[in-house]
């Protein structure tokens, strides 16, 4: 039985261990994985809870300016990038444009962002595409919360 029982029980020793070592370290990716993943689902149910927008006004002007114009309050606490935010008439999508006005009503020049307590002036231009009343609107925010008004 010599060294050959002895080299044979070491090496089986050290791909034991071996073995063992790349199966922590998997499992130690994947738990961080896991944890990161509960981490971004919590906070991204906290903006949801946190974000609170609502209608101000919204107006409907027929031929021949065709647009529909619309004042939105950010009331949560979250802030809104307007850039991903879509607005749905009628169920179609449609591009806009929009102006960002301060608590005061100042208009700020340049910004995507809606922070809390701002309002938003929405004009979607429909004039390839001219709506009846009523007109459904339908405001998306990044985070998945939406508002609806219909205008008669």
């Amino acid at each position: 039985m010599g060294i050959s029982v002895s080299a044979a029980t070491a090496v089986i020793f050290i791909t034991v261990l071996i073995s063992l070592g790349i199966m922590w370290h998997a499992e130690d990716v994947k738990e961080r994985m896991v944890e990161e993943a509960r981490r971004d689902n919590i906070k991204r149910n906290r903006e949801m809870l946190d974000t609170s927008v609502s209608f101000v006004n919204a107006s409907y002007f027929a031929a021949p300016s065709n647009i529909v114009s619309m004042n939105v309050s950010n009331n949560g606490s979250t802030v809104i990038d307007l850039r991903y935010t879509d607005v749905y008439l009628n169920g179609t999508h449609y591009n806009k444009t929009y102006i960002v006005s301060d608590i005061t009503g100042q208009a700020m020049a340049n910004t995507d962002i809606l922070a809390p307590m701002e309002i938003v002036n929405i004009t979607v231009d429909i004039t390839s595409n001219p709506l009846n009343l009523p007109v459904k609107i339908k405001l998306c925010c990044p985070n998945g919360i939406s508002i609806y008004k219909i205008i008669e």
